[in-house]
């Protein structure tokens, strides 16, 4: 079979089993929705829950209601009421605004059913499209820094099967920000489909702002071996300026509108259920001028919103009630760390170069450098900045290079012979655990998410 045949093949074989690792989840939280009681949490809950349902939207419930968990009801929430809760700020708008686009074409064929029904199966027709066309971009991101099809299928199957799986199918933005990102680092460094692409992914999860460094880091390396000339120093600094302004344009006009809506009293009309649910909550309405927000020094609403509503702040979680929560993201925090510190080890004069020795440019180890760097730089974020459950669903999200250094390790230990699912059982123990890992966090985590118990 010629090279460029393997790689279309399996290329189509990338994509059919995105979607059979879909379905699989859909089958996943509808068989165990259905059999285990739901757990009664705390979460958030959207006043939308109180709009009348016919008899078609308790079955669209009953099918897929395991889907509506935890920050799935903000999700949705927004892209119905739009943004009337100071505290749902912290969900960024691109996931919703693609919702509720998409759900008003979908509700002309789906008129019987409620907004919330539409929107629901919406997000997770969505969410199914992206999850495919991000496992798409994935392999030939892959093929292009790998240089290898039977490697980057690999890769590609791990991020199938990846432990966060769950919320690449629920109404979150992960789906939509994988393919925005790994559409953004495969597109040509310095074009505007790339600026374009990383904007758009930094309204769609707040670490979208961290893509940045893909441009920067490409226009480092295009004037890094140039004369250090003024004129050259004032092009590159002009350039920096250029891909900064223009990325992160849509990040800045986001938080922006935030305080516009919650730092005046313009007269938003609020429905009435969205009033019964402030009142009752406590919830700082849009429209009122009362937001907190509106006289803290920080510059970014977001952070006062993370900060003050889930106490979001450097080392802020490290508590001995949060043991568990460690525990549950110490598997993807082990992996990752350990694989980065060997990386740079191995690699001391990519790492002393930052990347831009001209010894190694054409080697895989150089090729995937700045996306080492961009993983471990995710990774602190994690540690020391964010609930770190979350870790899981924002590294495997994120990072091209997680399911790159996953699918080396294997790739060597069992020989070049494993590219199948049904390889599993006959591996060695390293690759063995890895999958038996991401198994185990798909399963495990379909099924405590769709009964509204803690997860990632």
């Amino acid at each position: 079979m010629k090279p460029d045949q393997q790689t279309s093949d399996l290329e189509q074989q990338v994509i059919l089993l995105a979607l059979r690792s879909r379905l699989a989840i859909l089958m996943l939280q509808f068989i165990f929705n259905l059999i285990i009681p739901d757990h009664h949490s705390d979460a958030f809950v959207s006043p939308f829950s109180s709009l009348p349902k016919s008899s078609l939207d308790t079955g669209v419930d009953w099918l897929l209601g395991g889907l509506l968990r935890w920050d799935a009801q903000y999700h949705l929430h927004v892209s119905i009421y739009s943004y009337v809760y100071e505290n749902s700020l912290a969900f960024f708008p691109g996931f919703a605004v693609c919702i509720k686009l998409i759900g008003s074409i979908f509700g002309y064929a789906l008129f019987p059913l409620n907004i919330v029904s539409v929107h629901l199966i919406s997000a997770v027709l969505f969410n199914m499209v992206c999850f495919i066309l991000a496992a798409k971009a994935l392999f030939r991101l892959s093929v292009k820094k790998l240089q290898d099809s039977n490697l980057a299928f690999l890769a590609c199957t791990l991020f199938c099967i990846n432990p966060a799986s769950i919320f690449f199918t629920a109404p979150y933005s992960e789906a939509l920000f994988s393919l925005l990102t790994f559409s953004a680092m495969l597109a040509e460094d310095g074009t505007w489909k790339q600026y374009i692409v990383i904007s758009l992914s930094a309204v769609a999860r707040s670490n979208g702002v961290t893509n940045v460094g893909f441009p920067a880091y490409g226009l480092l390396k295009k004037h890094a071996y140039m004369p250090k000339s003024i004129l050259n120093w004032i092009s590159f600094l002009v350039q920096l300026a250029v891909i900064v302004v223009s990325t992160m344009s849509l990040f800045f006009l986001y938080h922006m509108y935030s305080y516009i809506r919650f730092c005046t009293d313009y007269p938003y009309k609020h429905s009435p259920e969205v009033i019964e649910t402030a009142l009752a909550k406590s919830y700082v309405l849009a429209g009122q001028g009362t937001s907190g927000m509106c006289n803290q020094t920080h510059i970014i609403p977001y952070f006062y919103i993370q900060n003050h509503y889930w106490n979001v702040g450097f080392l802020e979680y490290f508590q001995l009630k949060q043991i568990p929560n460690f525990a549950l993201a110490f598997p993807i925090v082990y992996y990752v760390s350990t694989e980065c510190i060997l990386y740079f080890k191995r690699n001391t004069d990519l790492t002393k170069s930052l990347g831009l020795s001209r010894v190694h440019q054409n080697t895989r180890m150089a090729s995937i450098y700045e996306y080492i760097v961009h993983l471990s730089v995710l990774l602190v974020i994690c540690l020391f900045f964010v609930h770190i459950q979350v870790a899981t669903r924002i590294l495997c999200s994120s990072s091209p290079a997680l399911y790159w250094l996953w699918a080396m390790i294997i790739y060597s230990k069992e020989r070049n012979t494993v590219f199948s699912l049904s390889d599993v059982p006959h591996m060695t123990t390293f690759s063995f655990t890895i999958f038996s890992y991401c198994l185990m966090y798909f399963i495990l985590g379909t099924i405590l998410f769709s009964n509204h118990y803690p997860w990632t």
